[in-house]
């Protein structure tokens, strides 16, 4: 079963049942962004929580963006230790050649944070419906081929305000 979304910035945006919720990929800033909304088992459940799923789609640029200058402003805080682990394990083979086509080194110090960010793109947002709506940014270098499955997760809650991150490696 498919479900129409009508949004300002995307149009009408076509959403797939699947087991667990609502999923649909939209091209965003030319790269494929998924969106997936956890816990939507019904349409009232989506109905009443419809005007909050068009902001974050409206809205992604910039709520994209927060997520990225958190990840800059707390790199080298306690807050940030899975920020710093997520992109020193992508330096752990100093001597491959993906790593110094990216960031022209492959040393980690060398790199700063904003060099970092820059790469990096949202791949999935996840709105976990039955989390009291957070929102989680699924961030991963798109040419490091090597390292498809590391990703980074900047993680919101329903007011906007970033309060956890998380390194899959």
């Amino acid at each position: 079963m498919n479900i129409l979304i009508k949004t300002k910035s995307h149009g009408d945006v076509k959403f797939n049942v699947c087991i667990g919720g609502l999923i649909s990929d939209l091209k965003i800033n030319n790269h494929e962004v998924g969106f997936y909304f956890e816990g939507i088992e019904d349409i009232e459940k989506l109905d009443e929580n419809r005007a909050f799923f068009i902001e974050i789609m409206d809205r992604f640029i910039e709520l994209d963006e927060i997520a990225k200058k958190s990840i800059v402003e707390n790199f080298n805080t306690e807050y940030g230790l899975d920020i710093k682990c997520f992109f020193r394990e992508l330096f752990r083979y100093k001597k491959d050649k993906e790593l110094l086509k990216i960031f022209g080194s492959n040393i980690f110090d060398e790199i700063k944070i904003e060099a970092f960010v820059e790469k990096i793109r949202c791949v999935n947002l996840i709105i976990h419906c039955n989390n009291n709506f957070n929102i989680s940014f699924r961030y991963k270098i798109p040419d490091l081929k090597k390292w498809h499955m590391q990703s980074l997760h900047v993680k919101m809650n329903r007011d906007y305000n970033v309060y956890k991150y998380t390194a899959y490696l």
